[in-house]
């Protein structure tokens, strides 16, 4: 098995963006689903994009990377 890419700061701060969003998301009231859902789905885009950029700049292999960014940024929640 091979080692687990190094994740950049950039790209762990998009997935913990990305997880408060759906935690705000999960608490909305209900006049505030739909927005907060919009919010949501952009920050899951964006560390998406980020982290295929990141791999085919760097050569990384886009799921390892995915994965490792997804375990750090559990791994560092609040």
């Amino acid at each position: 098995m091979s080692d687990s890419p190094i994740v950049p700061a950039e790209l762990l701060a998009l997935a913990q963006a990305s997880q408060a969003a759906q935690h705000r998301y999960i608490t909305a009231e209900s006049s505030e689903r739909e927005e907060a859902l919009e919010a949501w789905r952009q920050a899951a885009d964006a560390v998406l994009t980020a982290i295929a950029t990141h791999a085919a700049e760097t050569g990384e292999n886009r799921y390892e990377l995915e994965m490792a960014v997804k375990r750090t940024a559990r791994s560092t929640a609040v």
